[in-house]
């Protein structure tokens, strides 16, 4: 990937069952960086029909760490769930999410 973006806007570190969306509001100087984090239990698969097999649910929300570095400097860094935490330090923001779906509102 950083072949084709040598020098990203902004780099974000998570395990890797974390998946992140950037998007970018220049009329408000926003981005918004939406992680979904899901972790697929391991299960057993049936060697025949097999896509008729649904994946197992659930049932507790995991909690991960994520960082995003940003190549400009922020105003602020918000988060949309109260159970986040957040630690901004310069152009680095460190999150502790407690939730499958979080976004996190970066002000530039």
């Amino acid at each position: 990937m950083h072949l084709l973006n040598p020098s990203p806007r902004l780099t974000i570190e998570a395990p890797a069952t974390v998946q992140a969306v950037v998007t970018d509001d220049p009329v408000t100087r926003t981005l918004r960086v939406h992680l979904l984090g899901y972790n697929v239990p391991p299960q057993t698969t049936p060697a025949k029909e097999r896509p008729y097999v649904l994946t197992v649910p659930i049932e507790d929300a995991p909690m991960y760490r994520a960082s995003i570095t940003t190549r400009e400097s922020l105003k602020s860094a918000k988060a949309s769930s109260r159970s986040t935490e957040l630690k901004r330090r310069g152009n680095r923001v460190e999150a502790v999410v407690n939730d499958i779906h979080e976004v996190l509102l970066l002000s530039y």
